[in-house]
C-alpha cells in the first residue's frame, strides 16, 4: 500500500482516482522527500490579482505621465531656440555654440531617459496583460504544501502547480519578453554559437544579462508568503516556487515534459520589512527576485545574495529521487533549510555559508571542509529533517575528517629505513 500525503483543494479532499490527483501524484511521487515529512497539498485559487492590478495601473500611470514630460521639455528646448534665432537674440554662431553645449547633451539624457522609461513601461503593460490572462482562466495555479518533521516545526511551501493550462500562460508570457527584448535573443543565440565554438562565455557579464521582471504568479506567492510570516511570526521561513530562467534572456525555461521548469528558495524573516532569500542549490537562480520588490509592495526589502553560492549540487547523471542511491531535489534541501533556520531570530546575507544549518547540510567542500568525500558521495543522512541527526552526523563528518588529516602526517610504508641493529 502506497502511503500518500492527503490532498485537498480548499477543504474538499479530491478521490485517488481524480485525474488531477492522479497528476499530482505522479508528481510528488518522484520527490526525494519522504511522506512522513510531506503532510498534505492545499490547492489554491491565487486571489490577489485585485491588488497587482491596482498597484500596476498607478504605476503605469506615473510613467506616462514621466514620458508626457519628457516629451514636453523637448518641445519647450526646440521651441526656445528658435525663438531666439527667429528675433536675432543670438546670432547663427552663438546658437551653434549654445546647441552644442546645452542642447544635445540636454537632448541625448532626455532620450535616453524617455528610452529607459519606455522599457519600464512596456514590461509592465506585458505584466498588467499576464495578470489578466491568468485571472481570465480561472484554474487554480498555485497550491501551499504542509512540511514538519518529528521535533514539530512547520514550514509551507508556497507552490506553483504545474498543468497544461499554465504551459499556455507561459508561452504567451515567454513570446512577449521575445518582442519586448528582441536584441537580447539575439545575442543569446550569438553566444551559444559562440560556445560551440569553444569561445568564453560572456553570460557573466552585466551588460549582457536582462533584468527579469516577476511573472505575476511569482509576485502573488511572494505577497502571500511574506504576509504569512508577518502574521504568525512563529516560523521564521517559508518556501516559495518561481520560474526558473534563462539568465540572459530572462525567458522561463522548459522541462523535457513540456511543462514549465520551477525552482524552490527559503524565504527567511528578518523584520517585518525585511526578507532574505537563500537559494539551496545556485543563487545564481534566484538574485533577480531583489530587484522586483516594488512589484510587491513599496516598503519591502528582499536580500539576496549576489556572489554565487552553490550550496547543494546533484550529479546529473545519477538523478534526484526518493532511493537511498539519488541525490536529493532543491525542495528537500529547502525543506530541510528551513526547518533549521527557523530556530535563529537574524540571517546576515554575506555570512549564509557560515550558519549552522548550512554548514550541516551542504556537500560543497568549499562551504564545510570538514566533509569526507563531499559530493562525491551521496550521504542523504546529513539532510535529515531531525536537526539532531543533522547535528550528529556533521559532528562525527568532523571528527573523521581530523583523523583522516591526521593519518596523512605519518610516515608511508617504505618511505623511511629502519636500523634494527
Amino acid at each position: 500500500m502506497k502511503v500518500r500525503p492527503k490532498l485537498f483543494i480548499d477543504t474538499s479532499p479530491l478521490q485517488e482516482d481524480d485525474p488531477q490527483a492522479l497528476k499530482i501524484f505522479g508528481e510528488t511521487d518522484k520527490y526525494s522527500i519522504t511522506p512522513t515529512t510531506f503532510k498534505g497539498r492545499n490547492l489554491k485559487l491565487a486571489l490577489n490579482y485585485e491588488n497587482i492590478f491596482s498597484r500596476t495601473k498607478i504605476d503605469i500611470q506615473k510613467i506616462e505621465e514621466k514620458i508626457s514630460l519628457i516629451d514636453k521639455e523637448i518641445n519647450q528646448i526646440k521651441a526656445s531656440l528658435s525663438v531666439l534665432k527667429e528675433y536675432g537674440i543670438l546670432s547663427d554662431g552663438e546658437l551653434k555654440g549654445c546647441e552644442i553645449q546645452i542642447k544635445a547633451p540636454l537632448f541625448d539624457l532626455l532620450t535616453n531617459k524617455h528610452s529607459e522609461l519606455t522599457k519600464q513601461l512596456n514590461t509592465l503593460i506585458q505584466y498588467w496583460e499576464s495578470t489578466s490572462i491568468i485571472a481570465e482562466q480561472k484554474q487554480i495555479f498555485t497550491y501551499e504544501d504542509d512540511y514538519s518533521n518529528t521535533q514539530g516545526q512547520l514550514v509551507t511551501r508556497y507552490g506553483i502547480n504545474l498543468n497544461e493550462g499554465l504551459s499556455d500562460i507561459v508561452k504567451k508570457y515567454n513570446s512577449s519578453l521575445e518582442t519586448l527584448n528582441p536584441k537580447v535573443v539575439l545575442e543569446d543565440q550569438s553566444v551559444s554559437s559562440s560556445k560551440k565554438k569553444g569561445a568564453k562565455s560572456n553570460q557573466s557579464n552585466k551588460e549582457d544579462q536582462v533584468n527579469i521582471t516577476l511573472h505575476p504568479l511569482e509576485v502573488i506567492n511572494l505577497q502571500n508568503a511574506i504576509n504569512d510570516l508577518n502574521l504568525k511570526e512563529i516560523n521564521k521561513t517559508v518556501l516559495i516556487d518561481i520560474f526558473a530562467r534563462d539568465q540572459i534572456t530572462g525567458l522561463i525555461k522548459w522541462q523535457d515534459n513540456g511543462l514549465p521548469e520551477t525552482h524552490t528558495v527559503v524565504l527567511f524573516r528578518n523584520s517585518e520589512k525585511q526578507f532574505v532569500i537563500i537559494d539551496p542549490s545556485n543563487s545564481s537562480f534566484s538574485k533577480h527576485l531583489s530587484t522586483n520588490t516594488k512589484l510587491i509592495s513599496d516598503q519591502l526589502e528582499i536580500l539576496t545574495l549576489q556572489k554565487e553560492l552553490r550550496i547543494y549540487e546533484q550529479d546529473k547523471l545519477i538523478g534526484t529521487g526518493s532511493n537511498p542511491n539519488q541525490y536529493r531535489d532543491c525542495i528537500d534541501i529547502a525543506v530541510k533549510i528551513a526547518f533549521g533556520l527557523n530556530k535563529i531570530q537574524e540571517l546576515d546575507i554575506n555570512k549564509i555559508e557560515q550558519t549552522k544549518t548550512i554548514q550541516e547540510v551542504t556537500n560543497q567542500k568549499e562551504i564545510n571542509e570538514n566533509i569526507f568525500l563531499g559530493k562525491e558521495v551521496i550521504t542523504r543522512i546529513r539532510q535529515a529533517s531531525d536537526s539532531e541527526i543533522r547535528e550528529k552526523f556533521n559532528k562525527f563528518s568532523t571528527y573523521i575528517n581530523k583523523q583522516l588529516k591526521s593519518f596523512s602526517i605519518y610516515p608511508k610504508e617504505g618511505s623511511i629505513s629502519v636500523n634494527c641493529n
